[in-house]
C-alpha cells in the first residue's frame, strides 16, 4: 500500500481532533488513474448533529477539470448546490425539510475529477470557508486536513484490505482496501451472532487506494458493547472478512 508517514499522521490527528470535540473535514489520500477519471471524497466527522455544509476547495486547472459534485446515497434528501469557476468550486448542501447530514457512512460529497491531459503527479488542493451548520444554525468549531492526491499510472492490481489499525481499539479504527477496477464497495460490520452493527460504506468506487474510519458505534449512533466484532468488505467478486476487537 501506498501510505507512509504522512498519511498515518492524517489520520492520527483526525482521530485527535475528534477526541478533543471538534468536528474534521477532510480529503482523504487519493490516486487518480492518469488520463482517466477519478472521485475526490470529501469526509465529514462531527461529534455534533450537522445540518449544512459550505466550502469552496481551491485547485491547479492545469492539472484537473472538475465536475459536478454530488451528494452520497444516504443523503439524497439534501439539496446540493455548486459553482465551478476557474481555480474554484463553491459547494453548498442543505435541506428544506429538516434533515440532517449523515456523516457515518462514507464520503458525503463526492467530486468528479478529470485529469489534463498528459498530466502526472501530485495535485495542489486548498479548503477554504468551511462551515458546518448545527440544527440550531450555530456554526460547529472544526478542522481541514487533505491527504496526498496524486494523479499516476501506478493504480492497484489486485483487491487487497490491510489490517485495520489500532486493533484493539478505542474510540476508532482505520480500515484500508484498495480496489483495481470500479466496482460496488461494500463494508459492514456484524457482532459474533451474526447481526448487522454498522454499515461502513456502499457506494460505487473507483480504481485507487480507500480508507474508512468505525468509532465504535452502530447505525443508531450508540456505542457498541467492549468485544469482538466481524469486518466484512465485498467489493465486486472480491470479499474479506476480519476480527476487529473494540475496548471501552
Amino acid at each position: 500500500m501506498k501510505y507512509g508517514f504522512k498519511g498515518m499522521f492524517v489520520m492520527i490527528l483526525v482521530s485527535c481532533l475528534l477526541w478533543a470535540g471538534e468536528a474534521v473535514v477532510s480529503i482523504p489520500e487519493t490516486y487518480i488513474q492518469k488520463n482517466g477519471e477519478g472521485l475526490l471524497e470529501i469526509v465529514v466527522q462531527s461529534n455534533e448533529p450537522v445540518s449544512g455544509l459550505q466550502m469552496t476547495m481551491k485547485f491547479n486547472p492545469q492539472q484537473v477539470q472538475i465536475l459536478n459534485p454530488t451528494l452520497n446515497e444516504a443523503n439524497q434528501e439534501l439539496q446540493i448546490n455548486s459553482r465551478v469557476k476557474e481555480g474554484s468550486v463553491t459547494i453548498i448542501a442543505f435541506s428544506m425539510t429538516g434533515s440532517r447530514l449523515v456523516t457515518d457512512q462514507g464520503a458525503v460529497i463526492r467530486i468528479p475529477v478529470k485529469p489534463m491531459p498528459g498530466y502526472e503527479g501530485r495535485l495542489d488542493l486548498d479548503l477554504s470557508d468551511v462551515i458546518l451548520a448545527s440544527p440550531k444554525a450555530q456554526t460547529i468549531p472544526l478542522a481541514k486536513t487533505i491527504g496526498e492526491i496524486r494523479v499516476t499510472q501506478n493504480l492497484p492490481k489486485v483487491f487487497k484490505v490491510e489490517p485495520n489499525y489500532p486493533n484493539p481499539f478505542n474510540p476508532e479504527t482505520v480500515i484500508k482496501y484498495q480496489i483495481p477496477k470500479s466496482s460496488q464497495v461494500l463494508i459492514k460490520v456484524y457482532n459474533l451472532n451474526g447481526q448487522e452493527i454498522r454499515t461502513l460504506e456502499s457506494s460505487v468506487k473507483e480504481p485507487g487506494y480507500y480508507q474508512i474510519i468505525w468509532n465504535g458505534r452502530n447505525d443508531d449512533g450508540k456505542l457498541v458493547a467492549s468485544g469482538e466484532y466481524i469486518l466484512s468488505v465485498l467489493a465486486g467478486e472480491f470479499t474479506h472478512t476480519r476480527k476487529m476487537v473494540f475496548l471501552k
